[in-house]
């Protein structure tokens, strides 16, 4: 049953060891992520990229990819691509393809 759930292949809870226990909320730095919680996932993953921007953390590089991302906050591919499209929309970064997702710097 270990190998079911390591592969994502569980399919009800019986199949989940009784050894593991259901996260709600992830820890990102100073930030939670509750995955029960009433605002979208992608919007709160979303803040805590936004505040790491503007603490200056990918000021000399990309910032995570989605692959990371996904490891990081323990979410769908999918989710994360929607958290890095709202930052585009709020025009804080820009995508070059296959290069990654950079910071859009302020022009003062």
């Amino acid at each position: 049953m270990q190998a079911l759930y390591e592969r994502g292949q569980a399919r009800t809870s019986k199949d989940v060891p009784e050894t593991l226990v259901w996260c709600s909320d992830v820890h990102a730095g100073s930030m939670t992520i509750d995955l029960n919680g009433p605002e979208a996932i992608y919007r709160q993953v979303a803040r805590v990229l936004t505040d790491e921007i503007k603490a200056g953390e990918y000021d000399n590089g990309p910032i995570p990819s989605e692959t990371t991302l996904t490891q990081r906050f323990g979410i769908a591919r999918g989710t994360a691509r929607k958290a890095v499209d709202l930052l585009r929309d709020q025009g804080l970064v820009f995508t070059v393809p296959q290069r990654g997702t950079w910071v859009v710097k302020d022009e003062k």
